[in-house]
């Protein structure tokens, strides 16, 4: 007629996770392992490296050669042979100051606008990450008032009325009824548990990870 203990102690294998994973844990996790703001810090990392390309352009390419050699004993003051050393330098590649100065003011702006794009992505996040979870407390703090309080008793007074009616004790209308709250109970206690679930699911998908566990190893 009414839910049992062993379906009871069944349900309470679906209770919510401990307190010992934190929101500064989950946050860091996230920060360090989310596509998109991974995605982000990449783009400011390429625009700084871009400005170290651009900024090498203003130094010429330097192409020196050496050799050694005789000069015949006709075109030397002693009348010998004599060696020397022939040094060849050349000059490549020697930029003018005005074609790459634009380029320059063009690379520290894309890494602005990179650093800006982060930031932007890091607040969003942290937004939602954030509203998330106030509703995951909500909704984990309602299933554990439901199995530490509610539900067992509940489960306890269902007992009672029973009995009471086995024993003449109260009336059929009375034990309806409170088989009734007691039915009631079960209802919201369901949705109580399947809102948890869906906010439990919305929390590992802003952070980005398969399984929350994972956060309290950060080697993985």
């Amino acid at each position: 007629d009414y839910l049992d203990k062993d379906v009871y102690n069944d349900l309470l294998t679906l209770s919510p996770l401990d307190n010992s994973i934190k929101f500064e844990d989950i946050k860091n996790y996230t920060f360090s392992h989310r596509h998109d703001l991974l995605a982000a810090q990449a783009d400011v990392k390429s625009a700084i490296a871009n400005l170290g390309v651009t900024k090498s352009q203003l130094i010429p390419d330097v192409d020196a050669k050496a050799a050694w050699l005789f000069l015949d004993k006709n075109i030397t003051e002693s009348g010998k042979y004599e060696g020397g050393v022939l040094l060849e330098v050349g000059l490549t590649n020697i930029p003018l100051v005005y074609q790459y100065k634009p380029e320059i003011q063009k690379a520290k702006l894309e890494i602005e606008k990179a650093k800006l794009k982060y930031r932007d992505v890091q607040i969003d996040v942290t937004r939602h990450l954030t509203e998330v979870w106030e509703r995951y407390l909500i909704t984990k703090n309602n299933l554990n008032f439901y199995n530490k309080e509610l539900f067992a008793n509940s489960l306890e007074l269902q007992d009672v009325s029973l009995k009471n009616l086995k024993k003449n004790k109260i009336s059929m209308a009375e034990y309806l009824v409170a088989k009734q709250k007691y039915m009631e109970l079960m209802i919201n206690y369901s949705e109580a548990m399947t809102e948890y679930y869906i906010t439990y699911a919305r929390l590992l998908k802003e952070i980005d990870v398969k399984d929350i566990e994972l956060i309290k190893n950060k080697d993985l």
